[in-house]
């Protein structure tokens, strides 16, 4: 039972990761690494597998930031949205369902249960979501698609998750309603690329187990080496774009 009304919001997003707060310029101010190359080093020879120069500007470079920064910048610039509410230490618990349709959610937070209702109902709250398996709501990022780490596309998927849903629901949002035909459509877009990628995630895994054997040693034939040295500059740009950019990359039509 919730110890205060329930609060009237236009969208409620249940989990605080990238998918859920997603700037620009100055979230280049954060402390950060810059990464330009992805190399590896096999049997002591160095390969440039991925040159992220190669991409189209001004997404030359991939960046590295501690997640409680990048997060905090979010909440920052957040905060100065009109209707903008973060609430804290607040866990989803259950959705609030009425005449078959998902209006809100059920919270617990520092000062007890409360209610959220609101047209749109967002599950961001990761691969261990206590909202992902119902129906008549989206989920997006790892209470969607949970990744590997493999090719660490994890975040960037999540985000591109976020950008594709804002795109499609913003207009319908401004007007208080979140069409159910639109909510599958970012799906059934967003699906394919992720699905796509957990199957090339798991072929990684599978020819990562074939070349290290169970000591570490490598198992690579040299040859394949030499081969691999040769051809590399040719696939660095296609590299670069699939852990970059992604296989549908998302872009903000929001103005």
């Amino acid at each position: 039972m919730s110890t205060e009304p329930a609060l009237e919001r236009e969208c409620v997003i249940a989990g605080g990761g990238p998918a859920g707060m997603v700037l620009g310029e100055e979230f280049l101010c954060l402390p950060l690494s810059r990464l330009e190359t992805v190399d590896v080093v096999i049997d002591g020879t160095r390969l440039t597998v991925a040159d992220f120069s190669t991409l189209p500007k001004p997404d030359t470079f991939l960046v590295f930031a501690p997640q409680w920064d990048f997060l905090d910048f979010l909440a920052a610039q957040g905060a100065t949205l009109p209707g903008f509410d973060l609430r804290m230490s607040t866990e989803a618990t259950d959705l609030i369902v009425e005449h078959g349709r998902i209006i809100g959610v059920r919270a617990r937070g520092p000062e007890g249960d409360l209610e959220v209702r609101s047209p749109l109902t967002v599950a961001a709250d990761g691969r261990g979501s206590v909202l992902r398996d119902c129906p008549g709501f989206i989920a997006i990022g790892d209470a969607a698609h949970a990744m590997s780490p493999m090719f660490g596309v994890g975040v960037n998927y999540a985000i591109q998750d976020a950008v594709a849903l804002a795109n499609a629901i913003h207009d319908d949002l401004a007007r208080g309603d979140a069409p159910e035909e639109v909510l599958e459509a970012v799906q059934r877009r967003r699906e394919r690329p992720a699905r796509t990628m957990q199957r090339l995630q798991r072929l990684g895994h599978r020819g990562l187990s074939r070349i290290v054997t169970a000591t570490g040693e490598r198992a690579l034939p040299r040859g394949l080496v030499t081969l691999l040295s040769i051809l590399s500059p040719r696939f660095r740009p296609r590299v670069a774009s699939f852990i970059g950019l992604g296989l549908l990359p998302e872009h903000s039509t929001i103005h």
